[in-house]
């Protein structure tokens, strides 16, 4: 019902927009370690946009209206030779559409994979990660090279070492800073490390390869827990985000501007019905119900948009149709969630929201 919902709202709301699919830039550079490499050329892709290149400058512009998220891939093409690169893949929101350049770097590597070179590497990452975004994303890299060949050691029945939990540890931690910072989406070298973490958290066996008062090492068990929690709540974080950023848009921007945001709200809200049962526990922690969230938004769009043409004659029976349709689901949504009760403020707003549309719909 709800996947049937969300494209009769768009059928009906695409057709009348005059506002062009959301644009903006992209600054992208390169770096390398070591720093003598001579940097190759970075580049991009997304198939949610389309891009011009000049410089280091990439001007985007989402393809469709009804996007609310494009996949952007950051890569070196040919690194430099004996130098490793994997691609990063990054979650860009419409809502990040701004003069002010979206930054991201493409990075390089050639450090040594014996004992002595992730010695250095260690060593040279002291306490905490870089807070600058070319060296956060150059550390990351040089982690991932070396972590993938010492896992698949691992693997094949190599027995893991101190150094082993730091180097995961810290491609982790180098990892949640770049999805806090740019919604760098998980890949499968972060999902391995993540899964050796755990079952190495889970095996009492390995327990002396974490810190503890009287044997002082990197990393304490707590530490690694804490770090596995919170990349596992990476997209509840992410969805949280942009929920946050579409209902603070909408409280700003002009009515007349809302019919070319709610086709973006009404796929966001789609997103989730196509989630898989368990989802709920992926992407919404206790407080941050990011389906409910999702819904109460596309609710609150359409009433302001419906509310301003109205006045202007210019909404049409099946958009009436339709919108009573999401105003009921709404209704729907909020008794089959009944089951969590901390839930209870986003219930109450996709109520409201149901409830400010319908009143609206009265007078259609």
């Amino acid at each position: 019902m709800r996947r049937w919902l969300a494209t009769t709202i768009l059928a009906l709301l695409l057709p009348g927009l005059s506002a062009p699919a959301q644009a903006g830039q992209i600054r992208l550079s390169t770096r390398s370690f070591s720093s003598s490499a001579a940097a190759p050329a970075p580049t991009l892709s997304s198939p949610q946009l389309t891009t011009t290149v000049n410089g280091d400058l990439w001007t985007f512009r989402f393809t469709e209206a009804d996007t609310f998220r494009a996949e952007v891939t950051v890569r070196i093409d040919k690194p430099t030779d004996q130098y490793k690169s994997q691609n990063l893949v990054f979650d860009l929101f419409y809502l990040q559409d701004t003069s002010v350049p979206v930054d991201y770097v493409a990075a390089q590597s050639n450090d040594g994979f014996q004992a002595q070179d992730e010695a250095r590497l260690l060593k040279s990452i002291g306490r905490s990660p870089p807070t600058d975004l070319g060296q956060l994303t150059l550390l990351n890299q040089r982690l991932r090279a070396v972590f993938t060949p010492r896992y698949d050691t691992i693997r094949r029945g190599d027995d893991p070492e101190e150094r082993d939990v730091s180097i995961a540890y810290w491609l982790l931690q180098t990892t949640r800073s770049l999805v806090e910072r740019h919604h760098l989406q998980l890949d499968s070298t972060v999902q391995d490390a993540m899964g050796w973490m755990q079952d190495l958290l889970d095996d009492p066996t390995k327990s002396d390869l974490f810190s503890t008062p009287a044997h002082p090492k990197t990393v304490t068990k707590e530490e690694a827990r804490g770090l596995l929690a919170a990349l596992n709540k990476r997209d509840a974080i992410v969805y949280a985000f942009l929920i946050d950023q579409s209902d603070a848009y909408l409280t700003k921007v002009a009515p007349a501007k809302t019919q070319a945001i709610c086709p973006r709200l009404t796929s966001l809200n789609a997103h989730f019905e196509n989630l898989p049962p368990d989802a709920e526990k992926t992407f919404s922690t206790p407080g941050m119900p990011n389906g409910l969230k999702a819904t109460a938004l596309a609710l609150r769009c359409l009433a302001i948009d419906l509310s301003y043409r109205r006045a202007k004659a210019t909404v049409t029976p099946a958009e009436v149709t339709a919108a009573r349709e999401l105003a009921d689901y709404g209704d729907r949504l909020v008794v089959a969630t009944q089951g969590r009760r901390e839930w209870s403020d986003a219930r109450a707003l996709v109520t409201a929201k149901a409830l400010d549309l319908r009143k609206i719909l009265e007078g259609l």
